[in-house]
C-alpha cells in the first residue's frame, strides 16, 4: 500500500513533464533549423556580393592582360623585338594579383582565384582550394555559382564585357573570365553553437518551472492520498471511532465525505454484526449441546456397528472353520474310499456323497467371497502363470459335465494372446469357470466355445478379452437387466431345474472390475448366449511358452462333424507349419485317404452320434496308409476298447483337446517309440522317485477326523507321519526328532497353532528352519496375513486335498512324492485281479502298469508276515530276514549294472533269484515289485519296463533302511512292537475300506 502514492507521484509527474518537454524540443528545434537556413543565406549572400564586386576591377585588369597579350602575338612579325613589348603583359597579371590579394584580406575569405575564358587560372592567393565532391555542375555566365567543399564555400562568378553603347543587349553577354572566392565559415559555425545554446537554455528553463509545478502539486496529491490511506487503514485495523476531516478543498470534499460515510457505515454493520453474533452464539450454544448429545449417541452406534462387524468377521472365520473340518473329513475319507475295492453301488453312494459335499463347499465358498467382497476385503495377487493352460484346465475340470450332457468343449486361443501373463490365476480360474459352469447349466445341446482374444497391447500391459459361447436356451433383455445381481438369476424355474445360489455373476462381476476390467451378455432367446469380460494383465517379459517343431508334419486331416472344433484344431497346427485338410462327411474319409493319404488322421467322435463301427472300419482299412488319433470322451474310448483290441485301437485323446497334449500324441504318433509314450503320458510313465530318506512330517490337530485323515493321506505317499492332538505333544516330539515338515491346525485348546508355532521356533537349531504349514478353514485374507506375519510359513484351506498336499511338500522340501505315489504296488493282503478304472487316455500298454498305479505303501518290513510265512518260528523269520538282507546290497549293484548294459538275460535271472528269496520273507512289497519285473522280463516288455525296475530298486533300499533301523532289536521286544504295529496298519487299512 505505502508504494501506491509514490507510483502516483511518479506517473504525475512524468505525464506533467512529458508534454511540455517534447513541445519545447520541438519548438527549439523548428527555431534552431530556422536559424540554420538564415545564416547559411548570410553567408551565400555575402559572398555572392562580394565575388560580384570584385568582378568589375578584375574585368579591367583582366582587359588589359588580354591586350598585351595579343601585342605580343603580333609582334611575332617582328623578329626579336625590343624586350620592353613584354611590359603590358606583367602590368595585366600584377593587376590581378594585386586584387586578389585585397579579397583575400577581406574576413572568412580563405583563397581567391581569376580564371581567363578558357578555364587558364591567371592568379590565386591563399591555399589550395579545397577540393569539391563533384565537379559535374560548371558556373553559368548569368548566375554565380554556390559550391560547398567539407569545409567551405566556393563561389564563382563570370567576368563579362560590358555592353558597349548604342549595341544591341545580349541574352547572353560575353564572359572574359571568372572569379572564384573560397569563404570559411567559422563565424557561422560559432553563430550556430550559440543559437542551440541558448534555445537548450531556453528549454531546460521552461522544463525546470515545469517540473517544479508539477512537483508541488504531486506533493499535494500525495499528502491528499497518504490521509486518506491512513483513514482506510485505520477502518481495516478496527479503529473505527476516530472521525475523517474534511477539507474545505473542493476537489478532495467528496473523497473524504466517502470516506467519513464508509466509516459509518461500517461501524453501523459492526454493531449489527456484534448483534447477530451474540444471536448466533446463543443459538450456537444451544445446538452444540444437541450435537453433543446426537455425537454420543453416534458414537455409541459406531462402536456397535463396529463390534457388529468384528462378531460378523468373526462369525465369517468360525462358521468357515466349523463347516470346512466336517467337510474336510467328509471329502477326504470319500475320496480314500473311492480308491478302496468297493461294490459298485457302493461307489455310486460315495460319489453321490463328494459331489454333495463339493457342492456345499461350492456354496459356502461364494457366499464368504460375496461376504469379503461387501467388506471391500476381497484382495487380488499378482503372480506369473500360463493363461492357456488355465483355461484349458478349466473346460477339464468341467468336462464331465459336458459328457453328461453330449456337448462338446471347444478353446480357442488366438495366436496373438500372450500366454504368460502376471494376474490372479486362482480368480481368474474362478471366473472363467462361473461362466462354462453356466453355459453348460443352460445348455442341453450343442457347443460350448471359450474364446481368448487380445484387445490391447501397450508396454508391456494387455487387455485380454474372453467370450464364453452356447447354444442354450438364451436370455430376453428383461432376463439380462436381472443378472450381476446377489441372489438372482433367470427366472425361477431354472433356478429350481439347476439350483444354485445367483452369487457366482456377481462375484465375476467384483473380480473383473477389481481387474480393471468389464463383464457383459450378449444374448437372444433361443439362440444361446455370450458371457464375456476383459482384464487388465501385465506380459511375461520371456514368453516360457512351448517350443515346437515346424514342418515335420506335412499333412494332417481332421474329421469332425463340429465346424468349431475343427477350426480349433486347424489354428493349432497351422501352428507347426502343417497342411490341414477337413473333412466333415465319414462316408468320404476312406476315399479321400485312398487318393491323398496323410501323414496323421484325426478322427472326432460325435457326442451325439458317434458312429463307433465306422469308425472302426475306416481305421483298419487305413492302418497301412496313415496313423490314426482318435479324440472322444472317456465313455467313447471304453466302448470301442470292448469293440476291437488293444492292438487295434489308435492312440486316444479325451476332450476337451489340451494344446500340449495334442503336440505330444502328434510326437508320438510319428516316433511310436517308449520316448514318445513318456512324453505323450507323462504321468502314466514317469520313473518313480527315489528318495534319499523317507520324509518325516508331523501333523498337529484336535479333531481326530482331520489328523486321521491328514495322517493316512501323508502316509499313502510314502510318508513317515507323527499325529499329534495338541501343541505341547508336538513341542515334545520336535525336542528329539528332526522333522522335515510340520502341518499345524490354528484353532487348538490349550496351546493354539501360534503358539505352538512361537515355541517351535524358539527350540529350533540355530540355521536349521523346518518350514510349518498352517492347516485352517479360515478363508479371509487378513487371517492369512496374520498366520504368515506370527512365524508360519505357508496357507492351506480346508478341506485339504491330496493335489494340496503333494504341492506343498514338493514346495517346501523340494521333493516330488506324486512320482511315488504314482508308482505304488499292490498290497498283497489285497486281491491282485480286482478290476479297476480304466484311463481313457492311456495307450494299451499302460494298462501294464496298473498294478502300480494300485500301490498303496506302508511299512517296507512285516515281520509280522514273515513269521507267518516261517510257520509261526519267529527265530527262523529273522533268520530269513537277515540272509535276505546281507546279499541285498551287493545284488543292487548288479541289477544296475545289468539295467545299464541292458543285459536283459542276465537282469531276468538275477530278479528271479531275489523273487524266490522274497517269498519266505515279511516284505510283500519287494516281493510285489520283483515279480513284477519279472513278468516283464520274460514277454520281454522292455518299452514300459523302466518305471518297474525303478520301483524295485526303491523297494529294496527301503528294506536296507528298515534294516538298519531295527537291527539292534531284531531279537528284543520291539518284535512284538513291529507285529503290534503291522496289525495296526492293516486293521486301519479295513476300517478305511469299510
Amino acid at each position: 500500500m505505502p508504494t501506491l502514492p509514490r507510483s502516483l507521484n511518479h506517473k504525475n509527474l512524468l505525464w506533467s513533464l512529458l508534454p511540455s518537454l517534447v513541445f519545447s524540443v520541438v519548438l527549439g528545434g523548428y527555431f534552431f533549423g530556422l536559424r540554420i537556413v538564415d545564416l547559411n543565406s548570410q553567408l551565400e549572400d555575402n559572398a555572392t556580393v562580394l565575388a560580384q564586386a570584385y568582378a568589375l576591377a578584375a574585368h579591367e585588369a583582366l582587359t588589359s592582360h588580354v591586350v598585351s597579350f595579343d601585342q605580343e602575338r603580333k609582334s611575332d612579325e617582328k623578329a626579336h623585338a625590343t624586350t620592353d613589348a613584354s611590359l603590358p603583359a606583367k602590368r595585366g597579371n600584377s593587376q590581378l594579383q594585386a586584387i586578389c590579394d585585397y579579397i583575400l584580406e577581406h574576413h572568412n575569405v580563405r583563397a581567391v582565384a581569376i580564371f581567363d575564358g578558357n578555364g587558364q587560372m591567371l592568379a590565386r592567393t591563399g591555399p589550395f582550394m579545397l577540393s569539391l565532391p563533384s565537379e559535374d555542375e560548371q558556373p553559368t555566365p548569368n548566375q554565380p555559382l554556390l559550391r560547398y567543399t567539407s569545409d567551405s564555400l566556393r563561389v564563382a562568378t563570370a567576368i563579362e564585357n560590358p555592353p558597349r553603347k548604342g549595341a544591341p543587349t545580349s541574352p547572353s553577354p560575353l564572359t572574359s573570365g571568372w572569379l572564384e572566392i573560397e569563404i570559411e565559415p567559422a563565424s557561422i559555425v560559432i553563430e550556430k553553437y550559440r543559437t542551440a545554446l541558448l534555445i537548450l537554455l531556453g528549454i531546460f528553463l521552461v522544463i525546470s518551472l515545469n517540473a517544479f509545478v508539477a512537483l508541488r502539486f504531486s506533493r499535494y496529491i500525495h499528502d491528499v492520498i497518504e490521509y486518506a490511506r491512513e483513514a482506510i487503514a485505520r477502518m481495516v485495523n478496527g479503529d473505527i471511532e476516530t472521525e475523517v476531516l474534511v477539507t474545505r478543498d473542493i476537489n478532495t470534499r467528496d473523497l473524504f465525505n466517502n470516506l467519513e460515510l464508509l466509516r459509518n457505515t461500517i461501524l453501523q454493520g459492526q454493531k449489527e454484526l456484534q448483534h447477530h453474533a451474540d444471536q448466533t452464539t446463543e443459538d450456537l450454544r444451544e445446538t452444540l449441546e444437541t450435537i453433543e448429545i446426537q455425537n454420543i449417541e453416534l458414537d455409541l452406534a459406531r462402536k456397535e456397528a463396529v463390534e457388529a462387524s468384528r462378531i460378523k468377521s468373526e462369525f465369517l472365520a468360525n462358521i468357515s472353520h466349523e463347516i470346512r473340518t466336517p467337510l474336510n473329513a467328509v471329502i477326504g475319507f470319500t475320496t480314500l474310499l473311492l480308491k478302496s475295492d468297493i461294490k459298485t453301488f457302493q461307489y455310486d453312494y460315495l460319489e453321490t456323497i463328494l459331489k454333495s459335499s463339493e457342492g456345499l463347499l461350492a456354496i459356502i465358498n461364494d457366499v464368504l467371497d460375496f461376504s469379503k467382497i461387501e467388506a471391500g476385503k476381497l484382495s487380488l495377487e499378482s503372480t506369473p502363470f500360463n493363461f492357456q493352460n488355465l483355461v484349458e484346465d478349466v473346460l477339464t475340470m468341467l468336462a464331465p459335465m459336458a459328457y453328461e450332457k453330449h456337448l462338446e468343449q471347444i478353446s480357442l486361443y488366438y495366436s496373438d494372446v500372450p500366454q504368460q501373463i502376471i494376474g490372479d490365476p486362482l480368480r481368474l480360474k474362478q471366473i472363467l469357470t462361473n461362466l462354462v459352469n453356466n453355459a453348460i447349466k443352460f445348455t442341453s445341446q450343442g457347443e460350448v466355445v471359450v474364446r481368448v482374444m487380445l484387445e490391447d497391447s501397450r508396454n508391456h500391459l494387455c487387455v485380454i478379452k474372453v467370450s464364453v459361447t452356447d447354444t442354450g436356451i438364451g436370455l430376453t433383455k428383461e432376463q439380462q437387466s436381472a443378472l450381476f445381481h446377489a441372489f438372482q438369476q433367470a427366472d425361477n424355474s431354472a433356478a429350481r431345474r439347476h439350483s444354485g445360489t445367483g452369487l457366482g455373476l456377481v462375484i465375476s462381476k467384483h473380480l473383473v472390475e477389481q481387474m480393471r476390467g468389464q463383464i457383459g451378455i450378449e444374448s437372444e432367446i433361443g439362440a444361446g448366449a455370450t458371457f464375456w469380460f476383459t482384464f487388465r494383465a501385465e506380459i511375461v517379459e520371456h514368453q516360457d511358452s512351448a517350443r515346437r517343431e515346424k514342418n515335420w508334419l506335412q499333412h494332417v486331416a481332421i474329421y469332425d462333424n463340429n465346424s468349431t472344433l475343427r477350426m480349433a484344431l486347424r489354428s493349432q497346427l497351422e501352428s507347426l507349419e502343417t497342411r490341414v485338410t477337413e473333412l466333415n462327411d465319414l462316408s468320404k474319409v476312406s476315399a479321400f485317404i485312398e487318393k491323398n493319404p496323410p501323414d496323421v488322421l484325426i478322427i472326432g467322435i460325435n457326442p451325439e452320434r458317434p458312429q463307433y463301427r465306422d469308425i472302426l472300419h475306416i481305421i483298419k482299412t487305413a492302418r497301412t496308409q496313415t496313423r490314426a488319433l482318435l479324440l472322444g470322451n472317456p465313455h467313447d474310448r471304453q466302448i470301442l476298447h470292448e469293440m476291437c483290441s488293444e492292438t487295434e485301437l489308435p492312440l486316444f485323446i479325451s476332450k476337451p483337446i489340451a494344446s500340449q497334449k495334442l503336440f505330444n500324441c502328434l510326437h508320438s504318433l510319428r516316433t511310436s517309440t517308449p520316448a514318445a509314450l513318456l512324453a505323450t503320458h507323462p504321468h502314466e510313465y514317469a520313473p518313480p522317485f527315489i528318495l534319499d530318506h523317507t520324509l518325516s512330517v508331523i501333523v498337529v490337530d484336535d479333531n481326530q477326523a482331520n489328523l486321521k485323515l491328514l495322517t493316512t493321506l501323508l502316509e499313502s505317499l510314502g510318508i513317515t507321519v507323527s499325529p499329534c492332538e495338541s501343541g505341547e505333544r508336538a513341542l515334545t516330539l520336535m525336542n528329539s526328532i528332526r522333522y522335515d515338515l510340520v502341518f499345524m491346525d490354528i484353532q487348538m485348546p490349550v496351546m493354539d497353532g501360534i503358539e505352538t508355532t512361537h515355541r517351535i521356533r524358539q527350540i529350533e537349531d540355530a540355521g536349521r528352519h523346518v518350514p510349518i504349514i498352517a492347516v485352517t478353514a479360515h478363508a479371509l485374507a487378513s487371517e492369512k496375513r496374520h498366520l504368515l506375519d506370527s512365524g508360519l510359513d505357508d496357507y492351506v484351506t480346508k478341506p485339504i486335498s491330496e493335489a494340496q498336499i503333494l504341492h506343498i511338500i514338493k514346495k517346501w522340501t523340494g521333493v516330488d512324492v506324486s512320482q511315488i505315489s504314482k508308482a505304488r504296488l499292490v498290497d498283497p493282503q489285497e486281491p491282485v485281479d480286482r478290476q479297476e478304472p480304466v484311463d481313457p487316455q492311456a495307450p494299451a500298454d499302460s494298462q501294464e502298469l496298473l498294478p502300480l498305479q494300485r500301490f498303496k505303501r506302508g511299512s517296507a518290513v512285516d515281520m509280522a508276515l514273515g513269521i507267518q510265512l516261517a510257520n509261526g518260528k519267529e527265530a527262523l523269520a529273522e533268520e530269513m530276514f537277515s540272509m535276505l538282507t546281507a546279499s541285498l546290497a551287493q545284488e543292487v549293484v548288479e541289477l544296475k549294472s545289468y539295467w545299464e548294459n541292458r543285459q536283459f538275460e542276465d537282469l531276468l535271472a538275477a530278479v528271479h533269484k531275489l523273487h524266490g528269496a522274497t517269498r519266505y520273507t515279511g516284505v510283500p512289497y519287494l516281493q510285489q515289485a520283483a515279480r513284477l519285473v519279472e513278468e516283464k522280463l520274460k514277454t520281454k516288455s522292455y518299452s514300459i519296463i523302466e518305471p518297474l525296475f525303478h520301483q524295485l530298486i526303491a523297494e529294496i533300499q527301503r528294506v536296507l533302511a528298515w534294516s538298519d533301523t531295527h537291527s539292534s532289536d531284531m531279537h528284543s521286544s520291539d518284535m512284538h512292537s513291529s507285529d503290534t504295529h503291522s496289525s495296526e496298519t492293516r486293521s486301519s487299512d479295513m476300517n478305511n475300506t469299510d
